[in-house]
């Protein structure tokens, strides 16, 4: 999966995580088919 946070493309494999900054700008770009779990916090 590529994902990019403010116009920077970031490799992440099975098992990894990312936390994206509140506000930022963000995609996601599947390479091949994947599942994902996403959590958002709010505060």
């Amino acid at each position: 999966m590529e994902l990019m946070v403010e116009h920077t493309t970031y490799t992440l494999k099975a098992g990894e995580s990312f936390v994206i900054p509140n506000g930022s700008l963000h995609a996601v770009h599947a390479v091949r088919h994947f599942k994902m779990i996403l959590s958002m916090i709010r505060g």
